[in-house]
């Protein structure tokens, strides 16, 4: 899954890089990495005390106490645009926001590929077309070469 992940905190900013990106951390740290149609969402376990995780993934919505100690979830996003909030207290909200692309359906992938498969036996039509076409004007221009009278070049005189 490509994604571009946007981090807003009110402390913090999440800047993307094509391998990476520069991470800014807030009291909580929270960070979103996207990888194998996959999300890995960390905070710092320490600044996340008695703290609630906020899904949003289109139309879902999922809220969940964080267990103490624990600093990371995965998760399997279903849309291509994912909000993580992670609150902690009345004061400490972060909010990550993962853009994707949208996984496509196996329905789509079967009608790309029998697309993309008539299109190459139309690409390999035009090209067995083209030699036809090739040989065809090779064999005339043959023809036109044996119809014109070999002539002997007069010699040039370059003195007088």
């Amino acid at each position: 899954m490509e994604a571009t992940v946007v981090r807003l905190s009110w402390f913090a900013v999440l800047v993307p890089f094509l391998a990476g990106g520069l991470v800014v951390r807030g009291p909580i740290g929270l960070a979103v990495r996207a990888g194998d149609a996959q999300l890995r969402i960390t905070w710092d376990r320490h600044a996340a005390k008695k703290a609630n995780l906020e899904i949003l993934d289109g139309p879902e919505h999922a809220v969940m106490p964080v267990a103490a100690g624990l600093s990371s979830v995965t998760y399997q996003p279903r849309g291509a645009d994912v909000e993580v909030r992670i609150a902690s207290g009345e004061t400490n909200l972060e909010i990550a926001r993962c853009l994707g692309r949208m996984p496509l359906s196996v329905e789509v992938v079967r009608q790309e590929i029998q697309s993309t498969r008539a299109e190459a036996r139309q690409l390999r039509a035009a090209v067995r077309d083209r030699i036809r076409r090739v040989e065809q004007m090779q064999r005339i221009a043959n023809r036109m070469l044996e119809e014109v009278p070999e002539t002997k070049p007069k010699p040039v005189r370059w003195w007088r």
